[in-house]
């Protein structure tokens, strides 16, 4: 089973959610290295920038929560045709990996 399969982990009510975080894959260090859609390697001493080092978010949309299309569910920015990535934030979900059906995605701290 990948970390990427399912990122909500619970809905709180009023369309917020409690998700895994996929730039990390919910371990809380910033991504190294990538094969694939997978999560290679990690940085041992860099917290991941999304989720502050939690490996989850708390987030807010206006409707539905679906899996980003551009990256797949990974919050990673693809940066050639061959789909390698690297630890660079997907420039249309910012590293959420989710984005809303038809509205805004908002992190609640």
């Amino acid at each position: 089973m990948s970390e990427h399969d399912d990122p909500i982990l619970e809905a709180l009510g009023n369309n917020v959610y409690r998700v895994r975080c996929a730039f990390c894959g919910g371990r809380g260090l910033k991504p190294y290295k990538m094969k694939g859609w997978e999560i290679e390697t990690y940085h041992n001493q860099e917290v991941c920038p999304i989720c502050d080092g939690k490996g989850v978010l708390k987030l807010q949309a206006d409707d539905l929560l679906i899996p980003d299309a551009r990256c797949q569910g990974t919050g990673h920015e693809p940066y050639n045709a061959q789909q390698v990535y690297h630890d660079r934030a997907c420039e249309t979900c910012q590293g959420l990996g989710v984005r809303s059906l038809t509205g805004d995605v908002r992190v609640l701290r």
